[in-house]
């Protein structure tokens, strides 16, 4: 009999067991939902990280690349055996070596004068070019009065034909005897580097000389040249500072109007830019998987 009676004490009314299960199916409810809300939270981070870290490797990349390539013409333009030559005989030695220079693919065209612009040998790989030796005087330039200080000279970035860039280096190589060896250097290996960095990831980088202009985009349709994106609030803020090498990432606008994940880094001897930008689609597609993965879980 007492057993009795406490049974039927302990059962709950059936509104109030109603209300029991409700309550706990919402706190289940709500452990799982912040649960995915964490869950597509630190997805969102990670696949930011990833981007990041994508574009930050790419355009450290390029830019030792780029800073690497050019470092290699220097020292081969520098190598020499005129040295310890009779005086008389370093400008024949100089000129052979200016030739053989010459022949290098990195080089368009390369000349040897001597400290009053006087020029003694010019070859050139430009169609319709051919091998000069006789001697000329060349006009003042900028490289001849810099290289006369004791200075190795680099030009600005300028276009030929107004698509295709090119910049010159010049330098005073062994004894005075030997001259100042003056190269023009074309700038198509940029676009073999962006063609070998870029990966299928839908995000483009393109260089920039000092002054904003394009010099090389991934994207082939964009004009070098007469392409300027020095107005881009990514590009001008690197511009600006030109203290700094690494900029921190930022979202911007690209020059197609999507807006980007950006980064960019300067060649800190040349001041050209290199810039990585990837498209902020490509975040929201990670994290609309996120999602789909977070409600099959709740589902299931």
């Amino acid at each position: 009999m007492k057993l009795d009676l406490w049974a039927s004490r302990s059962k709950l009314p059936s509104s109030l067991r109603k209300r029991f299960i409700w309550v706990f199916s919402l706190l289940v409810a709500g452990v799982l939902l912040v649960s995915g809300g964490s869950s597509l939270y630190l997805s969102y981070q990670q696949s930011y990280a990833d981007l990041l870290r994508v574009s930050q490797e790419r355009v450290h990349s390029m830019a030792e690349k780029i800073q690497h390539d050019i470092s290699d013409l220097e020292k081969m333009m520098a190598l020499t055996a005129t040295v310890n030559l009779n005086p008389k005989e370093v400008m024949k030695q100089r000129i052979l070596e200016v030739e053989q220079l010459g022949r290098l693919p990195g080089i368009a065209e390369i000349s040897l004068s001597d400290q009053d612009g006087l020029e003694y040998f010019r070859a050139s790989h430009r169609p319709g070019t051919e091998v000069v030796s006789s001697l000329s005087h060349i006009s003042p330039s900028a490289w001849l009065n810099t290289v006369k200080l004791g200075q190795s000279y680099r030009s600005p970035v300028y276009f030929v034909q107004k698509t295709k860039p090119y910049f010159t280096m010049a330098m005073a190589v062994g004894p005075q005897q030997a001259g100042i060896t003056v190269a023009e250097i074309p700038l198509d290996f940029l676009l073999d580097d962006l063609q070998h960095s870029h990966q299928s990831d839908h995000g483009e980088t393109y260089v920039l000389d000092s002054q904003g202009r394009l010099l090389a985009h991934s994207n082939p349709a964009w004009s070098l040249g007469s392409t300027d994106f020095s107005k881009l609030p990514q590009v001008l803020a690197a511009l600006q500072n030109s203290d700094s090498e690494v900029f921190p990432p930022l979202k911007a606008i690209a020059p197609d109007g999507k807006t980007v994940l950006s980064t960019v880094e300067r060649i800190p001897d040349l001041g050209w830019l290199i810039v990585s930008e990837q498209p902020e689609a490509q975040l929201l597609s990670a994290l609309y998987q996120a999602m789909m993965r977070a409600i099959w879980i709740l589902l299931g």
